[in-house]
């Protein structure tokens, strides 16, 4: 991971949890959110207005001042681990469900998660990602994979950060400016990100702010061995020491709402030992 995840850090989350979502057997409920203790969330970012990004702009310049909005490279050496906590919900074959998350990132690309999803019934489920494997156990099943396209698709989204962003202006990476897009009432501009044998990532920029706004990806399906769409819209940032990160987040999978996601705190912790990633 490189610094705090913006998008990805609730990409991933989700992520997780779609490749086997159509093998858990979920049923309706009434269910409110849990509170959210006031000690561990920090006050919902307001960025002031910043020189609006242009359609003639430079993409790579474009990219550098969006690392400077979300807190710069020299703050991201802070973050080489973080924990997260999140909740928010999940819908799953058209089922409304809850979930709550526990997860480490650590750089450069190592994850870990505990997931659970609430209906009338409960699953729990843990995630690995080690950078060259993804593991996944539902409780019913369990998926592991090292197939290369799940591997991309996974690590696309640890790079989709406000801080990483600055690797995408070297190569073989090449960027392109989309221009102007309109994201939810918001004036973005779009950057193309390209990779040999990878599938392109777009990220759109808030104009004013610099901050990302939306995030478009296709990732693998370890399942059902398949590709899907995935859309993140960052709804709102909080700040933690100057580090700007993605407070609440809507994510559609193949153009269907898939998570209302809600990050409740975010920790940077020592760096854990590799063995803390192993996978079973």
């Amino acid at each position: 991971m490189k610094g705090i995840l913006i998008a990805g850090l609730l990409a991933i989350a989700t992520f997780a949890v779609g490749i086997w979502y159509s093998g858990a057997n979920f049923l309706p409920f009434k269910q409110k959110r849990a509170n959210v203790p006031a000690a561990e969330i920090t006050k919902t970012v307001e960025p002031p207005p910043l020189p609006e990004l242009t359609a003639e702009e430079d993409a790579a310049s474009i990219l550098q001042k969006a690392v400077a909005a979300h807190g710069g490279v020299e703050k991201n050496d802070k973050f080489q681990t973080v924990r997260y906590k999140g909740q928010g919900y999940m819908y799953i074959e058209n089922i409304k469900c809850s979930f709550s998350s526990d997860a480490v990132f650590q750089r450069p690309m190592k994850y870990k998660q505990s997931l659970r999803v609430v209906g009338t019934n409960q699953v729990d489920v843990t995630t690995i990602f080690n950078g060259e494997k993804i593991w996944i156990n539902n409780g019913q099943n369990i998926y592991e994979s090292s197939d290369k396209r799940a591997l991309v698709g996974a690590a696309q989204l640890f790079q989709i950060d406000g801080n990483a962003l600055g690797d995408y202006c070297k190569p073989p990476y090449e960027l392109t400016n989309l221009g102007f897009v309109s994201i939810k009432g918001r004036g973005a501009v779009g950057i193309r990100i390209a990779k040999p044998e990878e599938n392109d990532v777009i990220i759109y920029l808030d104009r004013r702010t610099h901050l990302i706004a939306k995030t478009k990806t296709r990732g693998y399906d370890i399942v059902f061995k398949t590709e899907s769409d995935w859309e993140e819209y960052i709804i709102s940032y909080k700040e933690i020491d100057g580090m700007k990160y993605a407070h609440r987040s809507d994510t559609y999978r193949n153009g269907q709402i898939f998570a209302n996601a809600e990050v409740t705190s975010l920790t940077p912790i020592a760096r854990l030992d590799d063995s803390v990633f192993a996978i079973p």
